[in-house]
């Protein structure tokens, strides 16, 4: 690869541009529904990062350059002083940060030093607040945690930690919601006890994508006392009880264009398609793992629904069989019957391992099948 100075000049808008294309990674600053993208738990910057500071070590010009990629993402941990002295005047490039629990723990009444790094980046989208390991470290919340505001943030991606939740501040999820009024995307996981449940009024008026991954009845009790007039996305990682989950159907689901379930053993036990396209009158879409999800079995009637998203990615669990195989996906297609889903016109098929199905012979039999309902497979690139 050549360099600015050699033999092969591009103007730096251009090698900026190319620095980007290769080490962005939109799922981590995503704050708009992406079919499929995975959770924000197996995200991690630290991969182009390496790119980032390889870049940067080419020559100067290179890292004039790469200078504000380098500050994009930055992980709150033991060596947050120093952290916090290189952000000085850096500190408007950063978009994403993670703080660990480890990192806001107020065993003392004197001010968290982490909070302060966080002030230093006007421009935060997304933070990120991780799970503690396991197991769990035992930290110290005894005093009030600061609040900080959060005015241009997108993303949330949020775990929930109860006895950090109690000292308020950037701990509390319904205190941290409250500073960012232009919240698009929250992701939340973990379970809620009583006492963190709010009764103050909480509007969430930029919220679109709501992301669940381990949740609990709490939690729902929650979510069904907030205002979200722009949520229009939901994707439910784990399955939860049957009568928790219509609770959550009949509070979000008449506003809900898009429903997507994960990658869990659990939806392969229960009729769940039945209780969303029930529950969620006006949706157009939803999207689930082929081989995860039971098929619809329920006789629904949906008149808006048009298009269910199909992703391929194998279960260990099913045999392999070619019979086997074929049959459970004829199964799912035949499920949606055209007389109870009237407005569904596509099939769209997610993932590599679409691709030997789609070089089967058999691929055209199933074509032929679903285009004589006046419906189509779309396979895509992802």
């Amino acid at each position: 690869m050549h360099g600015p100075g050699t033999d092969f000049h591009l103007p730096p808008e251009l090698w900026i541009h190319i620095f980007h294309l290769a080490t962005s990674s939109p799922a981590l600053h995503a704050s708009q529904y992406e079919p499929f993208h995975p959770s924000f738990l197996s995200q991690d910057a630290a991969s182009t990062l390496k790119v980032k500071s390889a870049i940067a070590l080419v020559c100067r010009h290179w890292r004039a350059m790469s200078l504000e990629m380098l500050y994009e993402d930055v992980r709150i941990r033991h060596g947050d002083v120093a952290l916090g002295r290189a952000l000085v005047g850096h500190g408007r490039w950063v978009r994403r940060a993670i703080l660990p629990y480890h990192h806001s723990e107020t065993p003392t009444p004197h001010p968290i030093p982490a909070l302060d790094i966080l002030r230093q980046c006007p421009r935060l989208e997304v933070l990120v607040r991780p799970p503690l390991g396991w197991p769990p470290d035992r930290l110290r919340f005894e005093f009030p945690a600061e609040a900080i505001s959060l005015p241009l943030l997108k993303r949330l991606d949020w775990w929930h930690h109860n006895p950090a939740d109690r000292s308020g501040g950037i701990n509390s999820l319904n205190e941290v919601l409250r500073s960012a009024p232009n919240l698009e995307y929250l992701s939340y996981g973990g379970e809620m006890w009583q006492v963190s449940l709010s009764r103050r009024s909480l509007e969430l008026p930029a919220l679109k994508v709501l992301r669940l991954r381990h949740i609990d009845a709490i939690f729902v009790r929650q979510i069904c006392t907030w205002r979200l007039p722009s949520l229009t996305h939901l994707v439910m990682e784990w399955p939860t009880h049957p009568q928790v989950v219509e609770v959550l159907w009949e509070t979000l689901g008449p506003g809900l264009e898009t429903v997507e379930l994960g990658i869990h053993l659990g939806f392969a036990l229960r009729d769940y398609l039945s209780t969303v396209l029930t529950g969620c009158s006006n949706l157009r879409e939803i999207n689930y793992y082929i081989f995860f999800t039971m098929r619809l079995r329920d006789s629904v009637v949906h008149e808006h629904l048009k298009r269910v998203g199909l992703h391929a990615h194998a279960n260990l669990t099913i045999d392999s069989n070619d019979d086997v195989v074929w049959a459970h996906v004829e199964d799912h297609l035949k499920a949606y019957h055209t007389e109870t889903f009237p407005s569904l016109t596509e099939f769209v098929l997610y993932g590599p391992e679409w691709e030997p199905l789609i070089q089967h012979g058999r691929f055209s039999e199933l074509e032929a099948m679903v285009a004589a309902d006046g419906r189509s497979l779309v396979p895509t690139k992802t």
